[in-house]
């Protein structure tokens, strides 16, 4: 049997150069972990899946276990973005505005929602504004990391 012969690897300027180039493009590229993420975010987590969906019905479960019917009256960006300019537009941080009737009125918590195009998500929704006849209700998504 052979011993293991006690090797140091060598280190170049070439490979310096190669492990720097590639960790440059890494980093200005958001790297594989940032494209990994973005790609495995939950539909339901992004603001492009509800832009297309402004009017449209969801159905929606409270906490208490009622159903009420909502309608996605706005998708657009976080208060916050006024003052963060890189926030606007953000695909990881948006919020969204829904109406239903005063009569259905939601406490504010997690209910469950659902549309064809999206299935059944679970989110924490709350009342926005005074009630009349309609209630406006509001989900803030921030999975921006700041």
């Amino acid at each position: 049997m052979t011993e293991p012969h006690n090797v140091e690897p060598k280190l170049t300027r070439r490979h310096l150069v190669q492990i720097g180039g590639a960790s440059v493009a890494v980093w200005y590229l958001g790297g594989p972990t940032a494209r990994a993420a973005a790609a495995s975010e939950p539909a339901y987590l992004r603001r492009a899946s509800y832009t297309g969906l402004t009017g449209k019905r969801f159905a929606a479960v409270t906490p208490g276990g009622a159903s009420v019917s909502l309608r996605l009256a706005a998708v657009g960006d976080l208060v916050r973005a006024r003052f963060e300019p890189s926030l606007r537009g953000h695909d990881a941080a948006f919020a969204l505005t829904f109406t239903g009737p005063a009569a259905n009125f939601m406490e504010s918590g997690i209910s469950r929602l659902q549309h064809p195009t999206l299935g059944w998500v679970s989110l924490f929704i709350s009342p926005a504004g005074p009630t009349t006849t309609m209630q406006s209700y509001e989900v803030v998504v921030d999975r921006s990391g700041r």
